[in-house]
């Protein structure tokens, strides 16, 4: 398998291959070429590769990729008998370990390849046999692609994991491109510390940063902080900078930037100036200009379940006893932790944190959505059981980042299964039997 490196942004948007084949694809691998001279060309464990077999997926190479349109013949070839090697090496494993797709599945991986050639299954048939193709022959070799999919699953997407670190490490790496066009506004603590100043000021500078940023959490007031503390030009400010370019910005902000969180503050920024503390207030333009706002609620709830041990009318009878007590000025939290079901909320007296209405069952977003802040909200069912909900506070929260970490992680996901794949192919190449039994480029002939 060949990977072709290409730019980051572009990479991102790029999903897994669908298992969904175009007629094109396998229509030339499927008209069965008129060879004279038909003959064994390998072996492969127990299986044989045949002349044709290679002169017809050398076909299909030369005719779906624009990288076979400069092979040579004889590389061509070469490059078909090794993609033939590869696909029975994939079908025996499947065999061995009981891999099938059963026909329900198949039929509705068929239909769904008519429906995208926008025709009915009659006529979907009737296209097949108008390229050449068996109908039969073309649903056998769907079924092997679902296969050695359902293979590669089993055998190296389980096997897949993408690091919080990675995912930073490659948004930072390419945060020059993310953020281009964007624009930050910004407040900014400056201690200062030149490079080139003695060892023990620069980490006597550090440690004074980070007591800073400190401080600017637990007092959530930057303004004070920084008007008290930072050799910044704009400490009388309250070091608020304004709306700046990202392009016009230091390299180590635009790094730090383009995994912050509209209202969070940064970590301690290191620079030939010294070491900063940045607090991002708001953003706009780039890519994901207009799209980067959603409501969110932080949400406290307890569930009481329906299920086989508790019916619906006993239920409904334990979340009324917890209504009325709420109601008498009992503690939310503490009922939670007596009476909820959530067992993902419970210990934290059915806290949900901050959520939006796209994460919640709908019947739960639109009591969410209406209720009052603090005032808890009358008894609803949903799919889970009973619930009662107090929505403690709300906000518009900035979900670029969110946006951005989960494309990179999808990328480097992919990134990932593609050499995870590739080299298990390899050894499972170096463990089987194969027998090469014409030489390549002899006697196959391309029309």
């Amino acid at each position: 398998m060949v990977m072709t490196k290409t730019p980051f942004m572009k990479q991102l948007s790029i999903a897994l291959s669908s298992t969904v084949l175009s007629i094109a694809v396998l229509s030339s691998s499927l008209a069965h070429a008129n060879t004279p001279l038909d003959k064994i060309a390998a072996v492969v464990n127990s299986d044989v590769i045949m002349l044709s077999e290679i002169a017809n997926r050398a076909k299909v190479l030369r005719a779906s990729s624009k990288q076979a349109a400069r092979f040579t013949p004889k590389q061509l070839q070469a490059e078909a008998l090794d993609n033939l090697i590869l696909e029975r090496l994939q079908m025996q494993q499947a065999k061995q370990r009981g891999i099938d797709i059963d026909p329900v599945s198949l039929n509705k991986t068929l239909e769904k390849i008519a429906r995208r050639n926008k025709l009915s299954m009659g006529q979907f048939r009737q296209a097949l046999q108008a390229q050449g193709m068996n109908y039969t022959e073309y649903r056998k070799q769907v079924r092997n692609k679902l296969v050695m999919e359902s293979l590669r699953k089993r055998q190296v997407d389980s096997r897949i994991n993408v690091s919080q670190q990675e995912v930073q490490d490659l948004i930072v790496s390419q945060s020059a491109k993310l953020n281009q066009g964007v624009q930050y506004q910004l407040q900014h603590i400056l201690v200062s510390a030149p490079n080139g100043i003695p060892i023990a000021q620069s980490n006597a500078a550090k440690q004074r940063a980070e007591k800073l940023r400190k401080q600017v959490i637990t007092s959530n007031n930057f303004d004070a902080v920084a008007k008290s503390s930072s050799d910044n030009y704009a400490a009388e400010k309250g070091g608020n900078l304004g709306w700046q370019n990202a392009e016009k910005l230091p390299k180590s902000f635009n790094r730090v930037l383009s995994l912050l969180e509209v209202g969070a503050i940064s970590d301690v920024v290191r620079d030939p100036k010294g070491f900063h503390i940045l607090k991002l207030l708001n953003k706009r333009g780039g890519q994901q200009a207009g799209k980067n706002s959603v409501t969110k609620a932080r949400v406290q709830h307890i569930l009481i379940k329906v299920d086989a041990k508790r019916s619906n009318a006993q239920a409904k009878q334990v979340i009324d006893e917890v209504s009325q007590k709420l109601q008498q000025g009992a503690n939310f939290s503490d009922l939670a932790k007596q009476y909820s079901d959530d067992l993902g909320s419970k210990a934290s007296g059915g806290n949900l944190g901050w959520v939006s209405e796209k994460s919640l069952v709908p019947t739960f977003a639109k009591v969410m959505k209406q209720q009052p802040i603090n005032q808890v909200s009358p008894a609803f069912k949903s799919r889970f059981g009973w619930h009662v909900l107090q929505v403690l506070e709300r906000r518009q929260a900035d979900v670029s980042t969110d946006r951005l970490k989960l494309k990179a992680q999808k990328f480097l996901g992919q990134r990932k299964l593609e050499e995870e794949y590739d080299a298990w192919l390899q050894r499972l190449k170096g463990e089987a039997y194969i027998e090469y039994r014409i030489p390549m480029g002899n006697g196959i002939r391309l029309k």
